[in-house]
């Protein structure tokens, strides 16, 4: 009995996905994933001394490592800095603390974020101007070469 209901059960098409914002959100978000996936793994990624990139890979590793912050490259004696917002080299200590220190792990993590960015952009415009509006605007988010690239570099604007 149980194995017939098994079988039944199916997972829903795309076309039926995205009738609805959540739906359309996961679907356009997943192929916004794909497309920042293959751009981090088929880019090279250096980071160039006193980047903005290579100071957040500092700050990461310091805190995935257990130094804390770290001193700043910045402030007058090295002291405290607000020049960095926390957040961001949290998560990628996050990252480092679980993977290990791998900047492909790190700029992954970037790409997740950008899709998840670009699905809060299709229900927030599938809320506001409808599906059609949505589903352009998701699209355009997807494969926009700013957004794209923004969401794999190391950086917070992921």
């Amino acid at each position: 009995m149980l194995a017939s209901a098994m079988r039944r059960r199916s997972f829903p098409s795309p076309a039926a996905l995205a009738a609805s914002p959540h739906g359309l959100a996961i679907v356009i978000g997943m192929a916004a994933f794909v497309i920042r996936v293959i751009v981090v793994l088929s880019q090279p990624f250096h980071l160039a001394a006193g980047s903005d990139a290579a100071d957040y890979q500092r700050l990461a590793v310091s805190l995935a490592t257990g130094h804390g912050w770290g001193v700043s490259h910045y402030a007058p004696a090295g002291g405290p800095t607000a020049l960095r917002a926390p957040l961001y080299p949290l998560f990628v200590a996050g990252i480092y603390k679980v993977i290990g220190v791998h900047l492909t792990a790190a700029r992954l993590g970037g790409a997740v974020l950008g899709a998840v960015a670009v699905a809060l952009l299709v229900v927030t415009t599938w809320t506001l101007f409808g599906r059609t509006v949505a589903l352009a605007t998701g699209a355009i988010g997807t494969i926009l070469p700013s957004l794209v690239l923004a969401s794999t570099a190391l950086m917070t604007e992921a």
